[in-house]
């Protein structure tokens, strides 16, 4: 045997290693083209979404009349979003271009999204699904520019910044898809109807699909025609629910201002108070002693408007310079002649323990009140361990709640209120003007006025 036909077994593990490497490296050359191909498609993907999605809330909100200023693409009479928009040339069919290229965006969005090291499709492949469908959504692109130049001659910006992301996304099919092409010497033709094919096949499949496979564009499938469906309802849910909650934004300004100026020129009420008095028969007030304006309300412990404007009292306190005298008008038959049926059962009994605790000290009156209010139920358990507590003094509490001095404040509050003739809870008076709707932000506005008016 001649030297030259030998073969050490060293030699024969080199030229093996070097083979081996080869392939890897041809095998890896187009998962890392795939890779950088697919990343620069998940970025445009994520724009085009983007844009598609305004463009449908856009084009819902216009046509519902919902929107009232320009939108930000509607520069003049050329570039004019809003009335591209509301032209019958921005739906097919009942359906919004914008939310077809929403849809589509997210196709490419899943493709982009695709394991790269699969091998559920070639890299040829994979390029060519996605020129076919750049080349498809050009169709829609091309029309709607043709109609904005000639028909409607108006333009609408954003829809030209997807004209030119198609053509980017074209460009990029078309560059990854001839690289492909080149290493089989597929034509460009071919590469169209194997597009075609696996599109209409089974998305992202092998030519003999397995049932895994199968099952996957079953579901793919599915959740695209949830995905279309979607788009043609969220936008109309998310928009109308958008302006709705802008309505009635604009709507509470409205009574708000409204409401302080029925108080401005309401009629004075002289409401009798008597903040001097001893603690069994004296009115209860919150704030500044010296204050120049008097917040007044006729309340109930039951009632969940009450409940509300206590809390909103005590947050008033800490910006307004204002003094809160608080009397009862429980709307409980037991002591209130005005009401002629069962109603809120224990507002008569909380209102009476407030007066009880309050018969102790100040800082009792409100401890009770605050722990009623706080309470999600005023209940008999509730009253019984209000003493305790708050921590006042059981048997002198007991004591009150079997007399009747603290009734007897409680009745002539609830004589004044049909003196006033109240017709619910919380009646509230600032200045002795009453405020027809007492919110929070109303009762923040009237104060604010009493204060820069220097009233009374």
């Amino acid at each position: 045997m001649t030297a030259g036909m030998a073969h050490s077994p060293a030699a024969v593990k080199t030229q093996s290693g070097n083979m081996s490497s080869s392939q890897e490296h041809n095998s890896s050359g187009p998962l890392i083209r795939r890779f950088r191909g697919s990343t620069v498609l998940l970025f445009l993907a994520l724009l085009g979404i983007g844009i598609s999605l305004y463009l449908d809330f856009h084009r819902t909100g216009t046509i519902n009349q919902y929107q009232v200023d320009s939108s930000f693409c509607s520069w003049n009479e050329t570039f004019d979003c809003d009335s591209v928009a509301a032209s019958p040339y921005s739906q097919l069919f009942g359906v919004s271009f914008a939310s077809l290229g929403a849809l589509f965006y997210f196709i490419l969005l899943g493709l982009a999204v695709l394991p790269t090291a699969s091998s559920s499709m070639t890299e040829r492949r994979y390029w060519n699904v996605i020129l076919v469908l750049t080349v498809v959504a050009l169709i829609p692109s091309a029309y709607l520019l043709l109609v904005s130049a000639f028909v409607l001659k108006k333009y609408c910006a954003l829809c030209l910044s997807l004209d030119v992301l198609n053509l980017v996304l074209l460009g990029l099919a078309l560059t990854h898809s001839r690289r492909a092409r080149a290493e089989s010497g597929q034509r460009i033709t071919n590469a169209m109807f194997e597009g075609l094919g696996v599109i209409g096949v089974f998305a992202a499949a092998p030519s003999r699909p397995t049932e895994p496979y199968r099952i996957i564009s079953l579901l793919s499938a599915t959740a695209l025609i949830f995905l279309f469906f979607a788009l043609q309802l969220l936008p109309s849910f998310f928009v109308e629910r958008i302006f709705r909650v802008e309505e009635e934004r604009e709507s509470q300004e409205l009574m708000v201002d409204k409401s302080v100026e029925e108080w401005e020129n309401g009629r004075f009420r002289a409401l009798p108070l008597d903040l001097e008095s001893n603690l069994t028969e004296r009115d209860f007030a919150r704030g500044p002693a010296d204050a120049t304006v008097e917040v007044v309300a006729y309340s109930d412990f039951e009632c969940p408007f009450c409940k509300k404007f206590a809390a909103s009292i005590e947050e008033l306190l800490k910006h307004h310079r204002f003094r809160f005298i608080f009397k009862n008008f429980p709307l409980d038959q037991s002591c209130n002649s005005m009401i002629d049926k069962k109603f809120h059962e224990f507002a008569c009994a909380a209102a009476k323990s407030v007066r009880c605790a309050g018969q102790q000290s100040v800082e009792l009156f409100w401890k009770a009140h605050d722990g009623i209010f706080a309470a999600e139920l005023v209940s008999e358990d509730l009253l019984k361990a209000l003493p305790k507590e708050i921590g006042a003094d059981t048997t002198q509490f007991e004591s009150c709640m079997a007399g009747d001095e603290a009734s007897a404040k409680i009745v002539s509050d609830v004589a004044e209120g049909e003196r006033l003739q109240l017709q619910g809870t919380p009646a509230v008076f600032v200045d002795g003007k009453q405020i027809r709707y007492p919110t929070a932000e109303v009762l923040d506005a009237i104060l604010t006025r009493a204060v820069e008016k220097g009233l009374p």
